[in-house]
């Protein structure tokens, strides 16, 4: 029937039937090619478009780590002696694991000089942990040559304080020229640093992970120089990123919805490693891929997205189905128009989520600087009035948001410092980061010393994009500080006062005693003849007394001039001073038929010779004096050089010392026999401790045994600085000789 309906048409109708519809198939084709090729370009538009937004997401969390670490470093500069609970204290209302997955650890370390290590490792013993002990991680690849104020780098607090963390707790960053290298550059440049890839001790695998450090620096410093930067140095506050959990927390949503995305970062030898064990999908399988470079705190990162099936699936529709449909409706463009309403609506349907995600950061954003404790004051770079401020910023000043805002933070500082905080915040446009001190007026009028730490954002052209800064306050701390500089003030005051009743009482006590012990004499020899026996005995028990007090005014003032009256220091040589000490006990060495050793030559020492012969008088002395009367005393004297410290043993065989007495010997007046036993006045190692601490030495005591490990005896161990190299002995050091011995 079609055929005969076809046999009715004239051969001009045939043949305008075939033009039309060979126009018609072509028509069809025309719209088919055109439709396709408005497609592909609206999703490449899309995908780079959300590409961009991604990567502008990437820097976005990694510009809020960075204000994480400037944060926590204000807090260091304003609490350089925190302890680990004030650590986590003030971690905890940060709460940073919570809103920052992906974080490792955020630790604070130390500079430490070789010279410094053994004081800083008891130091840390006493105030954070008996077990703190230096640790390294790794080969040590250490080079002293490579470090010029600091030796090492100590990890003494970080947080979350967890069992699994506890290696780093002491651990030295210098050992590892990586973590090494990125706290040099941080603390030369000022700024925060990303360190190149490596494996974070407590990540327990094999992934890329990554330190981003920022130097600590010392309070009222300057740091505008390299060299004043290195002065200013007080430490590093060090922030570990798991290279696996960051690039979940960056790009887990964005994999969802289909984006193959990684992080690629350059190792030393300049190849490309993905920052996560997500597999990476082949760059010519995709229809789609697109490509960042991103800077993060010094360090350039690559940004790789593809798409996956899942997503081309959604986003391309069979072209042969298209062709189909544009074949049969070929005299009509209404489904061409349908489908390119529906390709602009899915367009326009992913804008909105993409808008949406980034109203969702701006509000995640703001939540965390509305909930920090510090204040937050932000101002337009342009107009440089306040645009933003947060709930603790208003507490602080007494002010509402609507009153600080559109005003300069000038108007809310003291009149006569608007000139001064104007300056500092003019000098933000030359740099990027600020800390001073302010003092700021409240609603009420009532002061508020400020810690301002400020700094400037700018764009990938160098313009600055957003000027704020975290105010702390530290009106009750500088108040304390204020007031123990007049306790201090007053308390050298008053030690002065002492020192000067001290030696004027000496004298005056000595004159009384003397006429004393000068009648009673009188008193003896004049009428000696008609006193009895018993009057006698009291006569002697009077100038003995007198004696005494004479012998202890004496020591009293000698205590009370060891900082006063003592000379210079200068290189000292020790066996000089010995003989001397032994020249003045002379008596009392042949009396005792002692034996005392001195090495043949010893390190010299910086001090004051005068003071360090009495010393080893007093030491000396009390050897001969604590001896059993059944043997004769004999006493080592021996010497060590250890770095910058000479260490002086004197081991005698006396009676010995009780370990629980160690530290009650050296208190003045403290003695642990009567003067019935052992005369003495109880001044003599109370004073070779002050001679020791005015020459910035240490005295310590250990038990003294004989060769067969039977304890008899003392040794004292004396530590005193070593004088200059260019004045050391040459001499043998271990040759000893006898000064004195039985007759």
């Amino acid at each position: 029937m079609a055929r005969e309906t076809f046999s009715l048409l004239t051969w001009p109708q045939r043949l305008f039937l075939l033009a039309f519809m060979t126009a018609a198939l072509l028509l069809a084709a025309i719209v088919w090619h055109g439709e396709q090729t408005s497609q592909n370009k609206a999703i490449e538009t899309t995908f780079e478009s959300d590409v961009d937004k991604l990567a502008q997401s990437v820097a976005e969390r990694m510009r809020l780590y960075q204000m994480t670490l400037r944060s926590s470093a204000s807090f260091w500069e304003t609490s350089p002696f925190a302890s680990r609970k004030d650590w986590q204290a003030y971690l905890d209302r940060q709460k940073l694991w919570s809103n920052f997955p992906g974080l490792d650890a955020l630790a604070y370390a130390q500079p430490v000089t070789d010279q410094d290590l053994d004081a800083f490792l008891l130091r840390m013993r006493q105030e954070i942990s008996p077990d703190f002990a230096l640790q390294s991680h790794g080969q040590n690849d250490r080079n002293p040559s490579d470090l010029t104020d600091h030796q090492h780098i100590i990890i003494t607090h970080f947080e979350p304080y967890l069992q699994n963390r506890n290696t780093l707790l002491g651990l030295d960053l210098s050992q590892n020229s990586t973590r090494r290298d990125t706290a040099l550059q941080a603390r030369d440049s000022g700024e925060t640093v990303l360190s190149p890839p490596l494996q974070l001790i407590t990540a327990g695998s094999t992934n890329v992970d990554f330190l981003m450090v920022t130097p600590v620096y010392k309070s009222f410093f300057p740091t505008s120089t390299i060299e004043q930067r290195r002065l200013a140095l007080q430490g590093w506050v060090s922030l570990g990123l798991h290279g696996n959990s960051l690039a979940q927390t960056l790009f887990g949503t964005a994999r969802t919805r289909g984006y193959d995305a990684h992080l690629l970062v350059s190792t030393a030898d300049g190849q490309l490693i993905s920052m996560d064990n997500h597999p990476d999908a082949d760059p010519g399988q995709p229809r789609l891929s697109s490509e960042r470079t991103l800077i993060i705190a010094g360090q350039s990162w690559l940004m790789r997205v593809h798409s996956t099936p899942g997503l081309e699936a959604r986003l391309y529709r069979d072209p042969w189905s298209s062709l189909i449909a544009n074949t049969l409706l070929a005299l009509t463009l209404s489904a061409g128009a349908y489908l390119l309403l529906i390709s602009r609506q899915q367009s326009r349907l992913l804008a909105v989520q993409t808008l949406q995600q980034l109203n969702d950061r701006e509000r995640h954003y703001q939540s965390v600087v509305e909930g920090t404790v510090e204040g937050y004051w932000q101002i337009d770079p342009i107009t440089r009035q306040t645009v933003a401020v947060n709930s603790s910023l208003c507490t602080m000043l007494g002010y509402e948001r609507h009153e600080i805002i559109g005003h300069s933070p000038t108007r809310f500082c003291a009149p006569e410092l608007v000139e001064d905080f104007s300056q500092q915040i003019d000098s933000l446009w030359s740099r990027e980061h600020r800390v001073y001190d302010i003092t700021l007026i409240r609603k009420d009028g009532s002061p508020l010393i400020a810690h301002i730490a400020a700094s400037t954002l700018r764009d990938e052209n160098g313009a600055i994009d957003s000027v704020f800064a975290m105010v702390t306050d530290i009106t009750d701390a500088t108040m304390l500080r204020n007031a123990l500089t007049e306790k201090t003030r007053a308390l050298e005051s008053s030690n002065s006062d002492l020192q000067q009743f001290a030696y004027v009482a000496s004298h005056d006590l000595q004159a009384p005693l003397r006429v004393v012990s000068s009648y009673l004499q009188l008193l003896e020899r004049r009428y000696g003849n008609t006193l009895d026996k018993e009057a006698h005995e009291f006569i002697d028990f009077a100038v003995q007394g007198a004696r005494r007090m004479s012998r202890l005014i004496n020591d009293l003032l000698t205590f009370s001039r060891v900082e006063t009256a003592g000379e210079r220091m200068q290189p000292t040589r020790l066996p000089q001073c010995i003989r001397q000490a032994l020249t003045n006990l002379a008596v009392s060495i042949e009396a005792r038929q002692a034996t005392i050793d001195v090495p043949a030559s010893m390190p010299p020492v910086m001090g004051d010779t005068g003071q360090i012969t009495s010393l080893f008088q007093n030491l000396v002395g009390n050897a001969l004096k604590y001896c059993p009367d059944e043997r004769p005393p004999h006493v080592v004297i021996t010497a060590t050089l250890n770095h910058e410290t000479v260490e002086i043993d004197i081991a005698d065989n006396g009676i010995g010392i009780p370990p629980d007495q160690y530290a009650r010997i050296f208190l003045i007046f403290q003695r642990l026999h009567g003067p019935e036993e052992y005369e003495g006045t109880g001044i003599g190692l109370a004073l070779v401790k002050r001679i020791l601490e005015r020459h910035k030495g240490r005295i310590w005591i250990t038990p003294n045994h004989r060769a067969d490990g039977t304890p008899e005896g003392t040794i004292f161990h004396v530590c005193l600085p070593a004088a200059p190299t260019d004045s050391q002995d040459t001499e043998d050091k271990g040759a000893l000789e006898t000064l004195y011995g039985p007759r």
